[in-house]
């Protein structure tokens, strides 16, 4: 039988029962290998504040473990919504007319802080974790976004958390990892993918 690839409880719940039901050592293998392709992590994104021309619009953001077991994420950092350093965390806008809004860039130095054990957050299945709050660094795009036109926009958010070269996510400078073994075992747990999320944005005078 063809596997569809689906995310959400529903379908892993299903696979596993049929997983148990399975008689043939070969068709188990099959579902084993369908549950471990389904989604672990989801982001989000949601508008906060009034969806008014000429006003500030606040975002929240949430990353959610889907899967059964418990995994590891990491905090947006200093150089993040660059592509300085991994984890990314980039967003983009588009207008009503379905393009491309530019968010203009920012200067920085060709420093960031090193990655240290407390950027990281293990996750309990079903937990959820603010990658924006205390400690970390907001995407520069998403600070102060608003538009002088009424109108339907879209924003997408990006979540990068694809590279297994350790020394990406340490920045541009080569520098000690604090805790380097520590460092490096919660890394290890942090899922290798790449996460999209987009919301609608209803803009009115």
């Amino acid at each position: 039988n063809r596997l569809v690839d689906a995310a959400g409880n529903r379908c892993r719940e299903a696979l596993k029962k049929r997983r148990a039901a399975a008689a043939d050592a070969t068709l188990r293998s099959v579902f084993e290998g369908a549950i471990r392709r389904l989604p672990v992590l989801e982001a989000t994104i949601e508008a906060t504040g009034p969806l008014t021309v000429g006003k500030p619009v606040g975002f929240k953001i949430r990353l959610k473990n889907v899967s059964d077991d418990g995994l590891v994420v990491v905090r947006s950092l200093d150089g993040s919504d660059v592509r300085m350093r991994y984890p990314y965390f980039t967003a983009e806008f588009r207008g009503p007319n379905g393009k491309l809004i530019p968010t203009g860039g920012i200067g920085r130095c060709g420093n960031c802080n090193p990655l240290t054990s407390a950027d990281f957050k293990v996750l309990k299945p079903g937990e959820e974790f603010d990658p924006l709050g205390e400690g970390s660094f907001r995407p520069y795009q998403l600070q102060g976004w608003q538009t002088a036109r009424a109108g339907k926009y879209e924003v997408e958010l990006t979540v990068d958390y694809s590279a297994t070269d350790s020394t990406l996510w340490n920045g541009p400078v080569e520098r000690t990892l604090e805790s380097k073994d520590d460092v490096l075992r919660l890394l290890s747990k942090v899922p290798k993918v790449k996460l999209k999320a987009k919301a609608e944005l209803i803009v009115t005078e």
